[in-house]
């Protein structure tokens, strides 16, 4: 589960979010999303005979790669949004139950 969690009310209220920290979340998250789907979008507005072109390919992975560093800054600013301790919090308790049961750390985000 990503930042996306954050808008579950149980976790929120588990993690005691101010009201500001939970519209700033939303305010975020809400920027992340208009942002994925421009690029979704530019995606399919590539012509079907472009396809067939090498440089088609690149400039797909390219894409990938500039979504996956958007949505990796994105998610860095939304966590930036709680506290340590409500970072911690939510760690553990979205932590599979293998994890929890074995004591084991999941990596931080």
């Amino acid at each position: 589960m990503g930042p996306s969690a954050l808008l579950d009310p149980v976790l929120s209220s588990r993690l005691k979010l101010t009201r500001a920290q939970r519209e700033e979340v939303r305010d975020l998250l809400a920027a992340k999303y208009q942002a994925m789907n421009k690029i979704g979008m530019a995606s399919l507005s590539v012509s079907v005979e472009a396809h067939a072109h090498p440089e088609f390919h690149d400039l797909l992975r390219a894409m990938d790669l500039e979504a996956q560093d958007m949505r990796s800054q994105a998610d860095a600013t939304i966590y930036s949004v709680l506290t340590p301790s409500q970072r911690r919090t939510m760690t553990r308790l979205l932590a599979p139950a293998s994890d929890r049961k074995s004591g084991r750390q999941p990596a931080n985000k």
